[in-house]
C-alpha cells in the first residue's frame, strides 16, 4: 500500500479536496498520523508531503509557500529541521510542474520512508490518498474548506483512470 499512496500523492498534487461517497458518513473517511507514518506535516491547515528517503521529503511546489531552511516539519509527530527546499524551476502556479524536494538536516530513522513505485502500470490500479484540507461529496462538491476542516485527517481511495 505503501507504493500506491505515494503515487496518489505525486498524482493528486493539484487536488484542492478530498471528495467524499454522500451515502457514507464522514467518519469512515477520518484517518489518524499511523495509518501512514511517512507522512510529513508543513504547518497545521493542510500542507503535506511524503518521506521517500530517510533525508528527503517530495511534495507539492505549492505546499513549500510557508516553509523555508531551518523551519520545522512534523514526521511521526517530531519536528525535524529542513536543510533545503528545490522546487521544481519550471513550477507555474495552478498551472504545472507542482512538485518539490525537501531536504532534512537529519536522517529520519524512526520511519520507514514510503517505496517510490518503480512501474508505470498505474492505469486502473486502486490508490490510497490521505491529507489535511477542504472536503465534500461528488453531490455538493467542497463543502467544508481548509480553515472549517481545523486539521482533521482524512484518507480516500481513487482508481487512476
Amino acid at each position: 500500500m505503501k507504493h500506491l499512496i505515494l503515487l496518489a500523492i505525486l498524482f493528486s498534487l493539484q487536488s484542492k479536496a478530498i471528495v467524499i461517497r454522500h451515502d457514507v458518513n464522514d467518519l469512515t473517511y477520518q484517518a489518524e498520523l499511523k495509518d501512514f507514518p511517512a507522512l510529513a506535516t508543513f504547518y497545521v491547515d493542510g500542507a503535506h508531503g511524503t518521506l521517500i528517503k530517510s533525508k528527503w521529503i517530495v511534495t507539492a511546489a505549492h505546499a513549500t509557500f510557508c516553509i523555508k531552511p531551518n523551519a520545522s516539519v512534523l514526521i511521526k509527530n517530531k519536528a525535524r529541521v529542513i536543510k533545503n527546499l528545490y522546487i521544481n524551476p519550471d513550477y507555474t502556479p495552478g498551472q504545472s510542474h507542482d512538485i518539490a524536494l525537501v531536504e532534512l538536516v537529519e536522517e529520519v530513522l524512526d520511519v520507514d520512508p514510503a517505496d517510490i513505485y518503480p512501474q508505470s502500470d498505474e492505469l486502473g490500479k486502486q490508490i490510497w490518498f490521505i491529507g489535511i484540507g477542504g472536503t465534500g461529496t461528488g453531490i455538493s462538491g467542497e463543502t467544508i474548506d481548509n480553515a472549517a476542516n481545523k486539521g482533521v485527517l482524512r484518507k480516500a481511495q481513487n482508481t487512476i483512470s
